[in-house]
């Protein structure tokens, strides 16, 4: 029955402990039902609910042709079976970690399990580790590999430039004061700025700028006299106008560059000084961006019909951060009808004391209401 209901019904559990508990006293059908869960995909550890046939070469091959990582539950012979262990980790390299030691020094098995997944390196013997073919092969599939590799090849210019060339690079923290590998690494990966505790990386005006153009938020790890410094700090905010918060405290009153940068994005006017919040041609530029800039706009800003109706216009929400006094103007309220719809404006206005609860309003712009 439960061999049956099985190709019906993926939810009906065939391995489940209450069938081996009855069915270990047959072993033709148990093997049966075994063969057929552990042919079934997306189970993981599967071979594990079946120890007692971790010994039995069709129904190991059939659990890792469905899931490489039932190499981990095989018994020590299968584990030492080369076709087997090459079938598992040519699908799933990180198995090379179940396999036998002598297969773990073998170049064909290594070899397909890096191939797959590059850091298996770290799996492979000792000998292994320092086989030109094999770190080669890791390293094009995964940059970090290299921290696994031998020591004299770890630090060959050769794999090293391979480590660093990669799309997703990688420098081992000794070769960081290396600035021509830094450069390729930043190129490609800008976040790994980040990583650098040297100070005299973080003062480098070229590393810094070649970082901020990638991902404008890595100015945060900049020094502060970078953080000061205009040309820098513009290159960042073209990238991500959010880079504003790392700025200066004098660069982030600095008009232009705050345009520039809630022109980008327009939150970034959080950022910007209390005097250039104030201003409706920065704010009227950020809420261009995005409507919901205007929680950051000054009280003098928020209380401005043409600002809260540009707001409005692209996004209704932005209601909920205009005076309490305003949305009483006839064409606040009309601007509110068109984008929040009556209901909503009828709410807000109730639980603000608004012109809707007292009933001062014209009647011709809220005829809808409820």
């Amino acid at each position: 029955m439960a061999l049956k209901c099985s190709d019906k019904d993926d939810s009906y559990r065939l391995f489940h402990h209450n069938f081996r508990k009855n069915l270990l006293n047959n072993r033709h059908l148990y093997r049966k039902l075994a063969l057929k869960a552990l042919a079934k995909p997306g189970i993981d550890d599967r071979l594990k609910c079946f120890p007692e046939l971790n010994n039995d070469r069709e129904v190991v091959f059939t659990a890792v042709g469905s899931d490489p990582l039932s190499l981990k539950h095989a018994g020590p012979e299968l584990q030492a079976d080369k076709e087997l262990v090459k079938k598992a980790v040519g699908n799933d390299g990180r198995v090379l970690k179940f396999a036998s030691e002598g297969l773990k020094d073998d170049e064909d098995i290594v070899l397909a399990a890096v191939k797959n997944y590059g850091v298996a390196l770290l799996y492979a013997s000792e000998r292994l580790k320092a086989d030109p073919t094999i770190v080669r092969a890791a390293l094009k599939n995964n940059a970090w590999a290299l921290r696994y590799a031998d020591e004299q090849l770890k630090h060959d210019p050769y794999y090293v430039r391979l480590a660093v060339s990669h799309p997703y690079p990688y420098l081992d923290i000794e070769q960081c004061g290396d600035k021509k590998l830094l450069t390729i690494v930043v190129s490609k990966d800008p976040l790994f700025f980040g990583t650098l505790a040297r100070q005299k990386w973080r003062d480098d005006e070229e590393l810094v700028q070649l970082a901020v153009q990638g991902h404008g938020r890595t100015l945060k790890y900049a020094s502060c006299r970078l953080r000061r410094h205009e040309p820098t700090v513009r290159l960042a905010v073209q990238q991500d106008g959010m880079a504003l918060e790392h700025a200066s405290p004098e660069l982030r009153a600095n008009k232009a560059l705050v345009k520039l940068a809630v022109k980008n994005d327009g939150m970034a006017l959080e950022f910007a000084s209390d005097l250039l919040q104030d201003c409706p041609e920065v704010v009227k530029l950020a809420l261009h961006q995005n409507p919901l800039a205007l929680q950051f706009a000054s009280d003098h800003c928020r209380n401005d019909p043409e600002l809260v109706n540009i707001a409005l216009q692209y996004n209704g929400i932005t209601l909920q951060y205009v005076d309490r006094l305003l949305p009483g103007k006839p064409e606040i309220i009309a601007a509110a009808m068109n984008h929040v719809g009556p209901v909503a404006l009828r709410y807000y206005q109730h639980f603000h004391n608004g012109p809707c609860a007292s009933g001062s309003h014209d009647p011709s712009l809220i005829e809808c209401c409820p």
